[in-house]
C-alpha cells in the first residue's frame, strides 16, 4: 500500500533547500541568462531564415523580370515592324467646334455625377478644372 507520508518524506529529502540569499541570486542569474541567450538564438535562427527566404525571392524576382523584359522586347520589336507610319490630319474649324462641344459635354456629365455622390462633393467643394481629354484607344 501507498504511505503518503513516505512518498512526502521522500521528495522532501530529494529537494534541495536553498537557503542563502547569493545562492538564490546566482540561481536567478543563470535562469535569466539562459532564457535570454535562448531568446537571442532563436531571433537570430528566425532572422537568418528570413534573410534567407529573401534572397531566393530576390532571385526568382529577377528572373522572372528578365524573361518579363525579354518578350515585352520581341513584342516591341514586332510592333514596330507592323505599325506604318501614317501622318496625323489637321483638323478643320468644324471638328475644332466639334471638340468644344465634346469637351462641355463631357465636362458637363462629370459635374452632375460629383452632384449625385455625397462623397465626391465634399472632396471637389471647391470645383474642378478640366485640363485635357485624350481619346481611349487611340
Amino acid at each position: 500500500m501507498l504511505n503518503i507520508t513516505v512518498i512526502a518524506a521522500q521528495a522532501e529529502a530529494n529537494t534541495q533547500v536553498i537557503e542563502d540569499f547569493s545562492e538564490r541570486l546566482s540561481l536567478f542569474g543563470e535562469v535569466t541568462l539562459l532564457g535570454m541567450g535562448t531568446v537571442f538564438i532563436v531571433l537570430a535562427i528566425l532572422w537568418g531564415l528570413i534573410a534567407l527566404i529573401g534572397f531566393f525571392f530576390d532571385l526568382h524576382n529577377k528572373k522572372v523580370a528578365a524573361k518579363n523584359s525579354a518578350a515585352k522586347e520581341k513584342e516591341a520589336s514586332a510592333a514596330a515592324k507592323v505599325v506604318p507610319a501614317t501622318p496625323v490630319a489637321e483638323q478643320t474649324p468644324a471638328q475644332q467646334d466639334n471638340n468644344g462641344a465634346l469637351v462641355a459635354a463631357i465636362t458637363a456629365a462629370i459635374a452632375a455625377y460629383i452632384d449625385a455622390d455625397e462623397t465626391l462633393q465634399e472632396e471637389y467643394s471647391g470645383g474642378f478644372r478640366v485640363v485635357s481629354f485624350r481619346r481611349a484607344g487611340k
